[in-house]
């Protein structure tokens, strides 16, 4: 769309500019007056219809421009969302890989614990016992042997349990630390997600 005047309205215009400049060279100032009053009011209206004819193509201009704006929107923003879709997707596998990590952890330090005997020291008093049991029945002192063997075996029956609760106790603290540290890594990890 062109915003120059067309082809008839310039014949018209020049047709009329020629009728002023004779109607000026015979002097008939009337006609002169009327001529160039009509070829102001055409200007005019020429001008008018092509500011209107410019702002018709602005305005096309801008919603082109407009379409393209929203179709490259629409394409980021559905470009943005599969990316979202695929973090998403990776986030919730990464945390179940760690979550599955962690409980294997604890599975792995359980079974350990389970396994391996637990350790104690014989009190004095224990090696004691098994001395004095141990001379009674070399001196064939069968009840002295055998009454401490029975103390021996209490107290040390004792001090096995007294180590497991120990090592229970220990156990259960370690676990519990491990716990906390996995809760708070998994909680920095969230928040970097």
């Amino acid at each position: 769309m062109s915003c120059t005047p067309d082809g008839t309205s310039i014949q018209f215009l020049k047709l009329l500019r020629d009728y002023l400049d004779q109607s000026k060279a015979e002097l008939n100032y009337v006609e002169a007056q009327r001529a160039q009053n009509k070829l102001k009011e055409l200007a005019d209206h020429e001008l008018k219809r092509q500011m209107q004819r410019m702002e018709a193509k602005q305005r096309e201009e801008l919603l082109q421009i407009e379409a393209i704006q929203r179709s490259q929107f629409e394409e980021f923003t559905n470009a943005w969302d599969e990316y979202m879709q695929s973090y998403e997707v990776t986030a919730i596998e990464s945390i179940q890989r760690l979550k599955k990590e962690q409980e294997s952890e604890i599975a792995a330090m359980r079974q350990s614990y389970q396994g391996s005997p637990h350790k104690y020291n014989k009190s004095k008093k224990l090696t004691q016992y098994r001395t004095l049991e141990q001379k009674n029945f070399a001196t064939k002192n069968y009840d002295g042997a055998t009454y401490f063997k029975y103390l021996g075996d209490e107290l040390e029956e004792f001090e096995k349990l007294t180590a497991m609760e120990r090592d229970d106790f220990k156990y259960i603290k370690l676990e519990e630390q491990k716990l906390k540290s996995q809760t708070v890594f998994m909680t920095n990890f969230l928040k970097r997600i």
